[in-house]
């Protein structure tokens, strides 16, 4: 968002005071030269994320503003040798970039998260739900290894094991999720008030975290997840999902109302 939101806004912006051609190209120039954020939030919990947003669009409207007034910004901010590209992604832009190649936008694949957490963690989660269903009690619970996609393995945050300092450090570790949704039984924000509680503090202590290479494969497309529970008895209890199952109309509703 740090990143990528600033020369958006710049655009929507330039779109919407209908500014010419050369103007807009400018203003997107200057707004990307404030491009910035960094992901270290997902590990400390911290509150960066929520001001990336805000950031980018007081840059944007500095950027339309001066470009209207006739600053004029680098035409080849994105793919010059020290532009966007370069300097972000380490490698030269392609040579030419598609606009929705596949028909649709990006935004249009945007879902209402059914979990009050991170991207990664509903799926998860989602088949933490079903295997709690058939469990008599948390105190069954031997070991439990959740499988997902490298990404979601890898990401910030996403396979922290505590301990938590906040909500946030807590809603963004995939461990912690499926361990408070198997201690509660439920998928709710009071899943994440009680960050000592010692049945989900258990639980994520004797939880592992794997990259799938079958849910590896079908990511970015698919967002999968499997979550084995080893009982004390020798049974196991396992439910994987194959993408995450978005909330509803209903559920939002629901939740705004509660």
């Amino acid at each position: 968002t740090g990143l990528v939101a600033p020369p958006g806004a710049a655009l929507a912006g330039s779109f919407a005071l209908g500014l010419s051609e050369d103007q807009a190209t400018s203003a997107i120039a200057i707004a990307a030269n404030t491009s910035s954020g960094l992901n270290e939030w997902p590990h400390a919990g911290g509150s960066d994320m929520y001001f990336h947003p805000g950031f980018a669009a007081s840059n944007a409207i500095k950027a339309v503003g001066l470009a209207a007034a006739g600053a004029f910004g680098s035409e080849t901010i994105l793919e010059g040798e020290a532009g966007l590209f370069a300097a972000y992604r380490r490698q030269a832009a392609p040579d030419s970039i598609a606009l929705f190649p596949n028909g649709e936008c990006e935004i249009m694949a945007v879902y209402n998260k059914p979990v009050p957490a991170c991207n990664f963690a509903q799926t998860a989660a989602q088949a933490a739900l079903r295997v709690s269903h058939e469990l008599a009690s948390v105190d069954e619970i031997d070991r439990i290894v959740i499988s997902a996609p490298d990404a979601a393995v890898r990401y910030p945050g996403c396979d922290s094991a505590g301990p938590y300092r906040n909500a946030l450090q807590a809603k963004m570790s995939i461990p912690f999720s499926v361990a408070a949704t198997l201690a509660r039984g439920e998928i709710e924000e009071e899943n994440y008030a009680e960050l000592d509680d010692a049945d989900i503090i258990r639980l994520v202590a004797v939880t592992e975290l794997k990259a799938d290479a079958g849910f590896t494969a079908a990511f970015p497309g698919k967002q999968g997840a499997q979550v084995t529970v080893r009982l004390r008895d020798g049974r196991t209890i396992r439910h994987a999902l194959p993408d995450v199952i978005a909330a509803t109309p209903s559920d939002i509703r629901a939740r705004f109302r509660s």
